[in-house]
């Protein structure tokens, strides 16, 4: 539950309205391919990632078996540094793991489907892209913008 509301309270500032002549700047958190465990080569999705100074986490999801997107949104607690994010209409599954935890090459994450039911999965950084296009690009995500 406390995972819900903390994702859910990085939506409810997404949806305000910023104040006219200020923009948001946004730190990318990297791209990240997401498998069920360190051994899986296949990975199930694609996540973009980036935070602003207020911690709300914002970015896209890619699944790899249907070929479609779906936003991110959720945010980081200031004082344990949890950040917690739920893909899409389903605010009742919400993945977390610690802010630290993204700026690593591999992490573990823990998504809970609703309160009954908690599976670990695996993030492996993807490598920035070479050339000017983002990686997101090519294979279809909408780049995040960068102010």
């Amino acid at each position: 539950a406390q995972a819900q509301q903390l994702a859910a309270s990085g939506a409810a500032q997404l949806e305000q309205t910023p104040a006219a002549g200020t923009e948001e700047q946004w730190m990318p958190l990297g791209m990240f391919a997401v498998s069920t465990s360190k051994e899986d080569e296949s990975p199930l999705f694609i996540l973009q990632m980036a935070v602003n100074k207020k911690g709300v986490i914002n970015g896209t999801l890619y699944n790899l078996a249907t070929k479609s997107t779906k936003p991110i949104l959720g945010a980081v607690d200031p004082k344990t540094q949890r950040a917690c994010w739920y893909v899409g209409d389903k605010p009742e599954t919400v993945a977390e793991t610690g802010i630290y935890n993204l700026t690593k090459d591999e992490t573990s994450v823990l998504v809970h489907y609703g309160q009954d039911k908690t599976e670990e999965y695996m993030l492996v950084r993807l490598p920035p892209p070479a050339e000017s296009k983002t990686k997101a690009a090519s294979v279809g995500l909408p780049a995040l913008s960068r102010s």
